[in-house]
């Protein structure tokens, strides 16, 4: 049977109580089994309003012959029995389950996809998959969990920002200076405590000298794969990227979301 990576958090209420009967659930959907499940981690709240309290993460692996948009709806009722109120996004909510990767399935529909479109910087997903799934492959970047976890504790403390046009990279890197208080430097400063923040320039090769703990693509257009992207754009053919779309009234919310997903620090 196909293994799938789920991803669990809860801000509401008794969080490590909502997270073990989640499991519990989660073992008892049909035609699936229970591998293994992570520790719980603690972590500050990421993109939403103010206010919030700190989340419980945790990490489960499954394997299931369920199809993935299956395996969402079970999970869909396990959230909505456990109190989940969908009203706002990124709110604070008394459970959240996530579909991180089901096998290398890459898929993309109005309902759900995968590998989650987030995970591959979010250090509160990777600590806890890690754990039990280092060895899963996440298909897009080519790297698996735990080299992606590796990546963001030992990479270079810089943020890199890949647009097609000049224009448009200066103006998120300065938002994001502006915003997070942070040091707009050329590509090969340093710094011990916060990251520093540049425009992407690829050498001739197409592939930086140098690998940012988190690389921000403005997506050139809608419909384009992955791939043709990081190529339009002379970005690395593997790794992780968070890619943002332009001309969106959120782009600069998710820009900062992504940083503080990477430097939980900047969100306190």
């Amino acid at each position: 049977m196909p293994h799938c990576l789920i991803a669990l958090g809860s801000n509401l209420g008794d969080r490590a109580a909502q997270l073990r009967q989640a499991t519990a659930e989660l073992a008892s959907l049909p035609a699936t089994r229970l591998i293994a499940r992570s520790r719980w981690h603690e972590t500050p709240p990421i993109g939403g309003p103010t206010g919030q309290g700190p989340f419980l993460n945790a990490a489960a692996l499954v394997s299931t012959s369920l199809p993935p948009a299956e395996l969402l709806a079970g999970l869909r009722r396990i959230e909505t029995g456990l109190g989940r109120a969908r009203n706002e996004r990124w709110a604070a909510r008394s459970l959240d389950l996530d579909v991180l990767l089901y096998d290398g399935v890459v898929l993309q529909t109005s309902e759900l996809e995968v590998p989650h479109p987030r995970m591959a910087f979010r250090r509160f997903v990777l600590e806890p998959a890690a754990e039990i799934a280092p060895w899963m492959i996440h298909p897009e970047s080519g790297w698996t969990v735990g080299a992606l976890l590796q990546h963001l504790n030992s990479g270079a403390q810089q943020i890199a920002v890949a647009a097609q046009d000049v224009a448009t990279a200066d103006r998120l890197t300065s938002q994001l200076a502006e915003r997070l208080m942070l040091q707009i430097a050329i590509a090969d400063s340093a710094t011990d405590d916060r990251p520093v923040i540049f425009r992407w320039q690829a050498d001739e090769g197409g592939v930086h000298s140098a690998r940012p703990k988190l690389l921000l693509a403005v997506a050139p257009s809608a419909g384009t794969d992955a791939a043709e992207m990081r190529r339009m754009l002379h970005l690395p053919s593997t790794g992780p990227i968070a890619w943002i779309v332009p001309d969106s009234a959120e782009a600069l919310h998710e820009a900062v979301a992504a940083v503080q997903s990477v430097w939980p620090a900047l969100a306190t």
